[in-house]
């Protein structure tokens, strides 16, 4: 490791037990009451248990292949064709960050993509911004596919479909983004490539339990069931079928790559916005946004679009929450927050996670030219989806 990697690392560290201290001298000076610091606790408990369960069965689902044999045969199915390819593997994106969240996309498939791109020949950078644009982009259609959408379905009226007010947005979204990804990849003058059959896939069966697991836990999430608890029944359930077979992973290795540090993190910088946020309360509840005109939607989806790329977007979701007060405002605040950080690395995890994957695998990111790259899809991607929650309202 070098010099300048240890020192990142001890920044990190450094900034962590800081961030931890003010949160613990938050409450422990009563700067955020009792009765709100609980209400913190009881809103993010579920949802960070949702992410540790989830990494860990999207763990499971790589080991067992999974990821892999998709990238295999989508490359065979496109016959040679680049920009069939591109487009097969940006639908790939896409249903994974449905179903397994944008840090699964960011995690397990931006080293997929970068092997298929040196693999056919093609342009790696066009391949790894898909991953990290869509795993942000393509996270508004679920619950499952954001920690955002979880805290959101919280403040849902009772009753209320969050697929029924996500869709439409989600779509105009997609479309702006993919619309740029394919722009992006054509300007490359990618060759045809040698079509290879896939090799012969691992277990089938442990495969298809793994896609029904990944498919099952949204599904059910999306139906109302408590979604940490969908993903822990789908886990135990594909650990079983893997477990009969012979083919159970290591608990140890699951284990260790569980992100118990950060869900800390994101607890403990929760609850210093938590407290910001109730200092200001006053001021917020005059800011309110309880219309649905185009401008007013539009300003909300902006700014918080705007405050996620310069600090991070999940506490910027609930510093901004407040502000929403009917479902469609709540809804421009997710299309704020979820497609527009693409500009800034730290704006959401996924950026971060998806860099740290790309460096790890010997691709340097131009980072000024992704960052403005993705301010023109995010200020496109969150006015089509703003527009689309206006239409719809």
């Amino acid at each position: 490791m070098t010099t300048r990697a240890r020192r990142g690392q001890l920044a990190v560290r450094i900034g962590l037990v800081l961030l931890v201290a003010a949160a613990i001298v938050i409450v422990a000076t009563g700067a955020l009451p009792l009765a709100e610091t609980d209400s913190v606790l009881a809103r993010i408990a579920p949802v960070l248990g949702f992410l540790l369960v989830l990494t860990a069965l999207a763990d499971v689902c790589d080991e067992v292949g999974l990821f892999a044999a998709a990238a295999a045969y989508v490359a065979y199915a496109a016959r040679g064709r680049p920009r069939m390819l591109f487009a097969m593997w940006c639908a790939v994106a896409i249903v994974t960050t449905w179903f397994l969240s944008l840090d699964t996309t960011a995690v397990m498939l931006t080293p997929v993509a970068i092997g298929i791109a040196r693999q056919t020949g093609a342009r790696v950078l066009p391949f790894a911004l898909a991953c990290v644009w869509l795993a942000n982009s393509a996270s508004l259609l679920l619950p499952v596919s954001n920690l955002t959408n979880l805290l959101a379905v919280q403040a849902l009226p009772a009753g209320q479909s969050f697929l029924a007010l996500s869709a439409a947005p989600q779509i105009a979204v997609l479309v702006v983004v993919v619309g740029a990804l394919l722009v992006l990849h054509s300007r490359t003058r990618a060759q045809p490539y040698e079509v290879q059959r896939p090799a012969p896939a691992g277990d089938r069966l442990s495969m298809a339990a793994a896609a029904v697991a990944a498919v099952g836990t949204g599904v059910a999430a999306s139906a109302g069931a408590p979604a940490w608890l969908a993903g822990l029944v789908a886990l135990c359930a594909l650990w079983a079928v893997l477990a009969v077979r012979g083919q159970a992973p290591d608990p140890l290795a699951i284990a260790k790559r569980i992100p118990v540090v950060m869900a800390i993190a994101t607890t403990a910088l929760l609850i210093v916005v938590a407290a910001a946020a109730y200092a200001l309360s006053p001021l917020i509840d005059q800011l309110a946004v309880e219309g649905n005109g185009f401008g007013e939607l539009l300003g909300l989806a902006g700014a918080s679009a705007a405050s996620a790329n310069l600090l991070n977007n999940i506490p910027v979701y609930v510093a901004f929450e407040p502000l929403a007060s009917t479902p469609h405002p709540l809804l421009a605040l997710l299309v704020g927050v979820n497609a527009g950080p693409l500009v800034l690395l730290w704006a959401s995890l996924a950026n971060l996670l998806w860099w740290r994957t790309c460096r790890s695998h010997g691709v340097t990111v131009p980072l000024v030219r992704v960052g403005v790259l993705g301010a023109v899809v995010a200020v496109l991607s969150v006015l089509a989806g703003t527009a689309a929650i206006w239409a719809m309202a």
